[in-house]
């Protein structure tokens, strides 16, 4: 696991604490499907804005906000986009994930006020949307504005904030903190249209490419960094940052 991996880790681990045994076999499975995505998209964003070496106090607020928002999105996963893991019955499973997201709020509730607040709006309308969309989802087949719509919904506004709380936490400037917020939702857009299934596949590739380009430009106004780079290669797919392969970048 890599350094930033590690740190995530370690900051979700400890506030977990002495939970129960069910909730430390979910975390691993949660972590092993996700790589610690969300939780590495905030802290690379705060460390791509900062201009000056990090005091151990601002890290350990990034940590804080890393670990906030992977947990929230770990309560997603278990609150039904994932089948119940192995030896563990779904009512666990949704126990677990309350668990998660009552951490997830904790830890939020720590870092500083305009940053819990962005967070706080994000899981509030977590609910309101997805229960919008599911209802949506029993008619028939989605237009391509709903399928925009969703989009939006689940990824695109999700990490125009994982960026925009990094960029905040790194105290990189206005400018900045717009261009990464620009990047994130251009970043979830073209990730979330990439993987939903469409017969009109065809149709949207061009979307996803302008999405992917547009995420891109917006990381010109970012000063040059390991973790810059890092962000600009996860447009061609988001499994660059906790890939194995980051080890030849020497992360």
């Amino acid at each position: 696991m890599t350094m930033r991996a590690s740190k995530v880790r370690e900051e979700i681990d400890r506030a977990l604490g002495e939970a129960p045994l069910v909730v430390h076999r979910l975390a691993d499975e949660c972590a092993k499907q996700s790589g610690l995505r969300d939780g590495l998209l905030v802290w690379l964003a705060g460390e791509a804005v900062s201009t000056a070496p990090r005091l151990h106090g601002d890290e350990a607020c990034l940590g804080r906000a890393a670990a906030a928002m992977e947990l929230l999105a770990w309560f997603i996963r278990l609150h039904g986009e994932v089948p119940p893991a192995s030896g563990i019955g779904p009512l666990e499973q949704l126990l677990a994930g309350d668990f998660f997201y009552a951490k997830s709020l904790s830890l939020a509730a720590e870092l500083p006020r305009e940053v819990t607040l962005l967070y706080t709006e994000l899981a509030c309308s977590l609910t309101k949307e997805r229960l919008r969309l599911r209802e949506r989802s029993r008619g028939p087949s989605r237009s391509m504005r709903e399928e925009l719509e969703q989009a939006f919904a689940k990824s695109g506004r999700w990490m125009a904030t994982s960026c925009r709380i990094g960029a905040l936490l790194g105290r990189g400037g206005a400018p900045v903190e717009e261009a990464l917020t620009s990047y994130g939702f251009a970043l979830g857009m073209a990730w979330h249209l990439d993987r939903t299934p469409t017969p009109r596949r065809e149709d949207i590739r061009p979307l996803i490419a302008s999405y992917r380009k547009r995420a891109s430009s917006h990381l010109s106004a970012l000063p040059e960094s390991e973790a810059k780079l890092l962000l600009l290669q996860a447009p061609d797919g988001l499994p660059c940052l906790t890939e194995k392969r980051r080890a030849m970048l020497n992360v």
